[in-house]
C-alpha cells in the first residue's frame, strides 16, 4: 500500500513500480481522453463553424488560450501513454532507465498538466466574467428582442445561449482532465520515492 507520509514504508521493487506505471498510465490516458473529447469537439466546432469564422477573424485571445489549453491536454494524454512505456522499460533490467530520467519525465508530465489547468482556469475566468457582465448590463426584468430569419422574437433577460454553457462545460472538463494528470504524476513520483535502492 502506498503511504505518502510514512518515511519507513517498505520499498517497492522495480516490477511493482513498473506495474503501477503501466496501470496508472492507461487509467490516466483513458480518463483524459474521455474528459478531453468534449473540449476538443467544442474547439473544432468553434473554429470551423463559430460566429467569428463568418466575421473573418477566428482568432482572439480566448481562442488562442483555448487552442493552447487543448494542445496541452493532448500532450498530457500522450504523456500518460509515455508512462506506460516507462513502465515497460522499468520492468526490463536491460532497458531500465535511470531514476533521474524517470523523475524528469514525471516532472514534465506534472508541468504539462499544471499548464493545462492554469490555462483552462484562465478561460473559465474569462467566460464567467463575460457572462456576468452580459447579465449585469441588462436592467432588471428586461426583455431582449432578437430577429430571426422569419420573424422577431421577444425573450426575457440577456442573450446567453446554449453554446455559452457548452463552452463553459468544456472548460470544466479540461480542468478535470488536467487534475487527473496531476494526481497520476504525483502518485508516480511518490512511488519513485519508495523504489528500492
Amino acid at each position: 500500500m502506498l503511504n505518502l507520509f510514512d518515511s519507513d514504508a517498505p520499498s517497492l521493487s522495480p516490477q511493482q513500480i513498473a506495474a503501477n506505471f503501466r496501470t496508472l498510465g492507461w487509467v490516466g490516458m483513458s480518463m483524459q481522453l474521455l474528459l478531453g473529447a468534449i473540449p476538443l469537439l467544442v474547439l473544432i466546432g468553434f473554429l470551423f463553424f463559430g460566429p467569428n469564422r463568418q466575421a473573418g477573424s477566428p482568432f482572439s485571445l480566448g481562442t488562442v488560450l483555448a487552442v493552447t489549453c487543448v494542445g496541452l491536454l493532448l500532450l498530457s494524454v500522450y504523456w500518460c501513454f509515455r508512462y506506460t512505456q516507462l513502465g515497460q522499460d522499468i520492468a526490463d533490467p536491460n532497458f531500465r532507465p535511470p531514476r533521474s530520467l524517470v523523475n524528469r519525465d514525471l516532472r514534465i508530465g506534472l508541468l504539462v498538466n499544471l499548464g493545462s489547468v492554469i490555462s483552462a482556469v484562465a478561460i473559465a475566468f474569462w467566460q464567467t466574467t463575460n457572462l456576468t457582465f452580459r447579465l449585469l448590463s441588462q436592467p432588471p426584468a428586461s426583455t431582449t428582442i432578437a430577429r430571426s430569419q422569419t420573424d422577431t422574437v421577444i425573450t426575457s433577460g440577456a442573450r446567453i445561449t446554449a453554446s455559452n454553457l457548452i463552452m463553459l462545460q468544456a472548460t470544466i472538463h479540461t480542468i478535470a482532465a488536467g487534475i487527473v494528470g496531476i494526481l497520476i504524476a504525483l502518485w508516480l513520483l511518490a512511488l519513485m520515492r519508495q523504489r528500492s535502492r
